[in-house]
């Protein structure tokens, strides 16, 4: 791997890069801040953010954003995602992925972006705690969302699906949203268990690049 970098902030969160479209931005930021707050939440607080500084290390090769995927989950990302960067950090391990590697179309973009927190780290005991919780605070922030979204963008539509992942019952919540340039886009996220920790998996798509099968193949391919 690269080694630790300063492009992140200080809970070692990778910066949302300049060629990403703002409908992108807006769901990543989303993405950040439900990571934050199930941290805040869990009882890791700032104490754990200044060691996730010290043990960050990010990674751009696509066989070091692979591997780290497999240690992840076992999933069956789409073709034309293509790995984009990675972080590893103390407690978590972040992968995205790109549906436009070269920033050519910034407009019509597509994210994947799959997180780990560790249980190995916060203690084995609480992983399925961890989990619950984790999804609670993301099903409560997503609803602030949907008070508050007026002033970027406009829910179009919300439904909560069921899956079961390693032997676990888990919810995604597919959501489509329409943007002031009334560009709309999908996103569909989800909590479950992964192999040593919680996951987090989140994909953000326009309209025009939405397929809801390829989306409801790559949940069910995750063991």
């Amino acid at each position: 791997m690269s080694g630790q970098s300063d492009d992140h902030d200080s809970f070692g969160v990778p910066p949302v890069k300049p060629g990403m479209s703002t409908g992108t931005k807006i769901l990543l930021a989303l993405l950040v801040f439900l990571a934050l707050a199930s941290m805040v939440c869990c009882g890791v607080g700032v104490y754990i953010g200044r060691l996730v500084v010290k043990s960050t290390t990010t990674y751009e090769q696509p066989a070091e954003i692979r591997e780290a995927t497999a240690a992840i989950v076992d999933i069956e990302i789409p073709e034309r995602f293509h790995p984009d960067s990675g972080m590893t950090s103390l407690v978590a391990r972040v992968v995205f992925y790109t549906t436009d590697p070269k920033r050519e179309h910034p407009e019509s973009e597509g994210t994947l972006i799959l997180t780990e927190m560790g249980a190995a780290v916060l203690g084995e005991t609480l992983h399925d705690g961890l989990r619950h919780q984790l999804q609670q605070q993301m099903e409560k922030f997503q609803r602030e969302l949907e008070q508050k979204a007026g002033a970027d963008f406009k829910i179009e539509t919300s439904e909560d699906r069921k899956f079961t992942i390693r032997g676990k019952e888990v919810t995604f919540r597919f959501l489509s949203v329409t943007g002031k340039d009334a560009v709309r886009w999908h996103a569909v996220s989800g909590t479950f268990p992964g192999k040593s920790g919680t996951c987090l998996l989140f994909v953000g798509l326009p309209d025009s690049e939405y397929h809801e099968e390829e989306l409801l193949r790559l949940i069910e391919s995750i063991h």
